[in-house]
């Protein structure tokens, strides 16, 4: 065996290289690298937990998004039905209005019409009176 490692260029340097190595390795793996992977994995996990923390918050954000459209669509009904219902009224209201005063102006036109009727009456009657007296005026006066 002391022949192959001649032949290698291998002496006891090389395996107490070799140990060394493998010493350094296991120190620094317990003292560096198992802390460094803990911080690592913790690391992960925290941006795991937070990235599913901020997907719950972006889904209960939507609910809310769509709960608030919901309503607003609701009121937006409901106010639109208060205003129609509000111009029915008002429609109402406006042809009873006018219902009323038509009928007034109707009544008014009614009694002017009986008014002139009741003067042209006594206008004709007064005439009449008139045109006998001015007719016999007339006559004495051609005659």
């Amino acid at each position: 065996m002391a022949a192959i490692l001649d032949q290698l260029g291998l002496n006891q340097t090389y395996f107490v290289q070799f140990a060394l190595f493998m010493a350094a390795f296991f120190l620094l793996g317990q003292f560096y690298f198992k802390p460094f992977l803990k911080l690592i994995e913790a690391r992960n996990k925290a941006i795991h937990s937070n990235r599913a923390e901020a997907d719950v918050a972006v889904a209960k954000a939507r609910d809310m998004l769509d709960a608030y459209q919901n309503q607003i669509r609701s009121e937006r009904l409901q106010a639109k039905k208060q205003l129609e219902d509000a111009l029915a009224e008002a429609r109402k209201e406006e042809e009873k209005l006018i219902g009323a005063a038509r009928a007034e102006a109707r009544d008014i036109a009614l009694s002017a019409a009986q008014e002139l009727s009741k003067q042209e009456a006594q206008i004709r009657a007064t005439l009449a009176n008139d045109v006998e007296a001015m007719a016999a005026q007339l006559s004495s006066k051609l005659l």
